[in-house]
């Protein structure tokens, strides 16, 4: 099944996934930072799709449920493009006719639950979600299940809400928790949702339904408390007292009964070993790691700094330096300052070097003159007005230039990432077409493999057809569960004839048709059989083998896969079995119009030469393990052919066999009684 997961995906494990894709082909859309290698069966698009590129994700794949996981599910207050983003998914399932979908959301708004307020914006933008997926369930009837949880917590990263408590625990040796506590709260490992979630893939809701589940592990804030304090010695605990967006424990059995679903992840074992993974992923302290955790911007601004006292310090001395050289005297480095320093920097660090160049130049002692005169001297304003203007064109260059840069970066990161997701799609789309050309191109190799078919049930023996069959379904199908079975005319019992040797053991040799009224209804009507209500002890596929409009016989596929439940498999399944049937009443109408060739005249008795021919197929049945049979010489030297035939054939079933040995010794051939 082809499977899309959204939404908040960073919040699971690659456990999660690698549970949900190993048996199902899945695609990831959303940051989640996951390589492709680490889960099998899977297509990541780590980055938050455009509304076009998440329309093609849709196009490309042909999903048959699609997972939505809710920004609320780990207690975040701000949900703002919460119900935008809903309601977009939603859109592209019904315009790309996605059958079942599963909305995971957080259970802490519910009604009566802490101290939320029905007036606050995430309580009325979650139940607005709720009341959405309602609509368009009904509206557009779509399954669509409605799953509240509880905390997620996953064993590898620390994403989660737990996760983070850990991380301050352990980082700063205090921790805040948001409930007061008295308050109850639950948590639930992701593998256990993952669990139920292959449950209900394999058996989906029906129309709208709600389900809250919890996890093991619903307990008090300050019993929370004490298993930090018992595993962090000297932690510093804190209670915020926050009734909002808390983490239900709320009792519901429904998953249990309807799935047989129970959480196993205990928080109380599992604890240590989070905080073990947290602490493996800190980074050893190396030198100057300090200035490396700093802001940013207050780490650019000593160095900004740093460069210009340098810089300037530089120049006074080689303006000193030179201030008695004929030759050089009229050159001016603060000047070749305020120039790099608004190249390098742009114009507010520009400006802030002339301010400098300009204080520089009115302390320097050779033009050291009263304010009064700088300022009222038109002639005397040209050194500071050179500063200013250097540094502005200087700086306002490098910054538009960075502009530029910028944009242009930003552009070709689009682009790029554009290119590769369209690469991305253009790859899966190719390996689509290859995977339906195959569907298409063969049922197996097409016209070639139907032909090799036809030729290998080509016999005048039903019992080498019979042998035949088997391996041509198998084959044919790639299923080692198929059984024929022969039904005697207005009998309420079919006979085993022959079965996969995986089946050998474990399928009766005759089954009760009575057993069956609904698969042989169907079968009456539709010419197959489809268990697509999955009931329990029924063959998944069947088709009825009708001679005269008698039931004669019935082929049956006990069990398949779930990517096997489809209608490219039933219509293969429908014409190899037309064949298998066709073969069989065409042997069987042959061997009656030889009738008196085959057999001693005036007797069921088949002559040795066919009857040879039988023995030497059933063996062939018995070494590959798909039928037995048990050979009885009959000792009774008093009666005739006529009146032995008579007794016998009275006696046995229809595919029982009757014949003469080689010896002349008249053999009784018992099917499936090995």
């Amino acid at each position: 099944m082809d499977i899309l997961i959204t939404g908040n995906v960073h919040l699971e494990g690659t456990g999660f996934y690698k549970k949900i894709s190993n048996d199902n082909k899945i695609v990831i859309c959303g940051k989640c930072n996951f390589q492709e290698e680490t889960i099998p069966n899977a297509t990541i698009y780590d980055r938050d799709l455009e509304e076009e590129e998440y329309e093609s994700v849709f196009k490309t794949f042909h999903f048959q449920m699609v997972i939505y996981i809710s920004k609320a599910v780990d207690g975040a207050k701000k949900v703002f493009d919460e119900l935008e983003s809903l309601e977009n998914t939603l859109f592209f399932c019904k315009r790309y006719d996605v059958p079942d979908i599963i909305y995971i959301t957080a259970n802490d708004y519910l009604e009566g639950t802490h101290q939320n307020s029905k007036n606050s914006s995430r309580y009325i933008l979650l139940q607005a979600c709720e009341k959405l997926c309602y609509s368009f369930s009904q509206e557009n009837k779509k399954n669509l299940l409605l799953l509240r949880i509880p905390y997620l917590y996953n064993m590898e990263n620390l994403e989660f809400h737990l996760g983070q408590w850990v991380h301050a625990a352990l980082k700063k040796k205090q921790v805040s928790f948001s409930g007061a506590p008295n308050e109850c709260v639950d948590f639930l490992w992701d593998e256990d949702l993952a669990n139920l979630l292959l449950k209900i893939i394999d058996e989906p809701i029906k129309n709208y339904f709600e389900l809250n589940i919890s996890g093991k592990n619903a307990m008090l804030f300050s019993e929370l408390a004490s298993l930090f304090e018992h595993q962090i010695v000297g932690l510093l605990v804190h209670y915020k007292n926050r009734g909002i967006a808390i983490a239900q424990a709320i009792k519901d059995t429904t998953a249990r009964n309807k799935y047989g679903w129970f959480p196993l992840g205990d928080l109380k074992e599992q604890l240590q070993q989070i905080i073990l993974v947290n602490q493996n992923k800190k980074e050893k302290k190396k030198r100057f790691q300090w200035i490396r955790s700093m802001n940013p911007k207050i780490r650019d601004g000593i160095s900004i700094g740093l460069e210009m006292a340098v810089l300037f310090l530089a120049a006074y001395f080689l303006d000193f330096w030179v201030s008695e050289n004929s030759l050089l005297s009229f050159v001016d480095f603060k000047l070749l300052f305020v120039v790099i320093m608004g190249t390098m920097h742009g114009l507010n660090i520009g400006i802030i070097a002339a301010i400098i160049a300009c204080i520089a130049y009115t302390l320097n002692p050779s033009v050291l003159t009263q304010w009064q005169i700088v300022f009222y001297n038109v002639q005397n304003w040209l050194p500071y007005a050179t500063y200013f203007l250097i540094g502005g064109i200087s700086g306002y260059g490098s910054d538009k230039k960075k502009d530029e840069l910028l944009f242009l970066t930003e552009e070709q990161k689009v682009l790029e990432n554009k290119y590769v997701f369209l690469t991305e799609i253009y790859q899966k789309a190719i390996e689509n077409n290859k995977e339906f050309s195959g569907q298409i191109i063969g049922y197996k190799d097409s016209f070639g493999r139907i032909y090799s078919v036809i030729k290998r049930l080509e016999s005048t023996v039903p019992d080498n057809i019979f042998l035949e069959s088997i391996h041509v379904l198998e084959d044919v199908m790639e299923n080692k569960t198929v059984a024929i079975y022969t039904v005697e005319k207005e009998s309420p019992f079919a006979r085993l004839n022959v079965c996969s040797k995986y089946l050998n053991e474990s399928l009766p040799k005759s089954i009760n048709l009575s057993n069956y009224t609904k698969m042989l209804e169907e079968m009456m009507e539709k010419g197959i059989w489809i268990n697509t209500d999955c009931l329990k002890n029924i063959p998944d596929y069947g088709m009825p083998v009708m001679r005269n409009g008698v039931l004669g016989g019935l082929i049956l596929l006990y069990r398949s896969t779930d990517k096997q439940m489809n209608l490219e498999y039933a219509n293969k399944f429908s014409i190899i079995s037309g064949l298998i049937k066709d073969s069989l009443i065409r042997a069987t109408d042959w061997m009656e119009l030889k009738e008196k060739e085959t057999m001693i005249p005036y007797t069921r008795i088949l002559k040795g030469e066919q009857f040879a021919q039988v023995i030497a197929v059933r063996k062939q049945m018995r070494e590959k393990e798909v039928s037995e049979y048990t050979l009885l010489r009959l000792m009774c030297p008093e009666m005739d052919l006529v009146s032995l035939s008579n007794l016998v054939t009275a006696s046995v079933r229809n595919n029982d066999v009757l014949g003469q040995g080689t010896d002349g010794n008249i053999y009784l051939l018992l099917s499936q009684t090995g």
